[in-house]
């Protein structure tokens, strides 16, 4: 190679970086938070990733499994049509959008702006028209609802099936001010979404701005952790969830700051545990080897994940599990891949139950105490799904929502004390009659002492009274 060939060779590559590093990554890294799953959970996991219904933003857009769906979602752009005619506006506000929604993916959409505008419209009335049709805030359904509710709510809530909530509620607006039939909806999208987010959400619905999420599943993860509770309970043994702010995705080192570099650099030292436990007994040697008591944590308003460990007592929160809970769970803590180690909250909680659960044993004894319900066609399956999505699940040992209760569960579990008072427990108190039977062998040990004692004493009074008769 001469050397006019390597310099050619050499500018063309610089352009090819320059290229990729102009387009593949969007400059506000702050609203690239719609990502896919990595190629290797995709593959494993599609059945709780791939929408089952309808197609919704770019990724799966175009995508033939989903073509019957996608002339159902133009009927609704076409009443809006029949009713008035908002979509010339609706059409040139979408347009407007183009640039902002691009900069909410994590990689470039191959969608040209047209097509990607299109996409938009189309994907926010259909979102629209099913939450109004679910919320009953209409008499008319503007939706046709015989497919599967369910399959449709949790195809809305995939990580990888978003459009950026700001558009939604854009759209929202202009259908509300320009379509007489909409004029009684409520000016807040927030009551829209209500009776969407608060389906199986086992505590009381609290309103979260709008303006804290991006997309729907964040909004859903918003309202799924409710509560900004102090993290310090963490150390004393007391679990609870808290809300953090909203937060960056991860993004290449050439976009970093330099304190963000620093972090960065420093993430080999966030999987040093320094001591902190990564596990803790299952349930079963909780219980028999330990006598711990599991009871279910009572929920209270604005109440999120919780777990305490006190004098041998766990309570937790109660999680039901079934198909529709294991996609959207698995989604959730895909699009906490995108935070720092130490703010996972949902990825604590489901490491927490792996940690608990391995045989389905352990979720037949957790579903006594009522704290997993078990949708599932049967416990070995539960005990499967809990094992697989902790192996999803990247915490900082040293730092997350559980560490506290790790370390502490696992210093009453190792005491000799708590062992052999389990081991009696279990060996001579385990059932009524074996306690019977200790009562029983007890009374009678009793009963031989008393008798033992009592003739010890006689036979000591009959020598006394053997001395005294003596001559002198």
């Amino acid at each position: 190679m001469n050397p006019g060939e390597h310099a050619s060779l050499t500018a063309s590559f610089i352009r090819e970086i320059e290229k990729l590093d102009a387009t593949l990554w969007p400059t506000d890294n702050a609203a690239a938070k719609i990502s896919r799953f990595p190629l290797h959970i995709r593959e494993r996991r599609a059945a709780e990733i791939r929408p089952k219904v309808v197609s919704i933003g770019p990724f799966y857009h175009g995508d033939p499994d989903f073509d019957g769906m996608a002339g159902r979602k133009l009927e609704f752009v076409k009443t809006i049509k029949d009713y008035t005619n908002p979509l010339p506006t609706l059409i040139m506000k979408s347009i407007s959008f183009v640039g902002p929604a691009r900069k909410f993916y994590s990689e470039p959409i191959d969608l040209n702006d047209w097509d990607f505008a299109r996409m938009l419209l189309v994907d926010s009335c259909f979102i629209i028209g099913f939450l109004i049709s679910l919320s009953s805030e209409m008499e008319e359904r503007l939706v046709s609802l015989d497919w599967s509710i369910k399959e449709i709510r949790s195809d809305l809530l995939l990580l990888e099936n978003q459009i950026p909530l700001f558009v939604v509620r854009k759209v929202y607006d202009i259908l509300r001010t320009s379509w007489p039939a909409y004029h009684n909806l409520p000016e807040d999208f927030i009551h829209i979404l209500r009776q969407f987010i608060s389906m199986d959400i086992p505590w009381e619905f609290r309103e979260v701005s709008l303006d804290e999420a991006n997309h729907l599943l964040h909004y859903y993860w918003l309202c799924f952790l409710p509560n900004d509770l102090n993290e310090k309970s963490s150390r004393q043994g007391l679990s609870y969830v808290k809300l953090p702010k909203p937060v960056e995705t991860t993004i290449p080192m050439s976009r970093l700051s330099p304190q963000e570099e620093h972090t960065t650099a420093n993430w080999a030292e966030n999987w040093k545990d320094y001591g902190a436990p990564r596990n803790i007994p299952n349930v079963i040697e909780l219980s028999r080897e330990a006598r711990v008591i599991f009871k279910k944590s009572l929920h209270k308003e604005g109440q999120g994940f919780v777990a305490s460990f006190h004098n041998g007592v766990m309570e937790m929160s109660s999680l039901m599990i079934d198909e529709s809970r294991k996609i959207i769970l698995t989604n959730l803590v895909g699009f906490e891949k995108s935070f720092k180690l130490s703010k996972r909250k949902v990825s604590s909680y489901m490491s927490l139950l792996d940690s608990l659960i391995n045989t389905e044993k352990d979720v037949a004894l957790l579903q006594k105490y009522g704290i997993v319900f078990n949708g599932l066609n049967n416990n070995s399956s539960a005990a499967e799904f809990f094992n697989e999505i902790g192996n999803m699940c990247t915490i900082n040992y040293r730092k997350h929502l559980f560490e506290g209760l790790f370390r502490e569960v696992n210093e009453y579990y190792n005491s000799k004390w708590n062992r052999r008072l389990a081991s009696l427990h279990h060996n001579y108190f385990h059932n009524p009659w074996a306690v019977i039977s200790v009562f029983a062998a007890g009374f009678l040990l009793f009963l031989a002492t008393i008798q033992t004692i009592l003739s010890a004493i006689q036979t000591h009074y009959s020598m006394d009274q053997n001395i005294c008769v003596c001559p002198p």
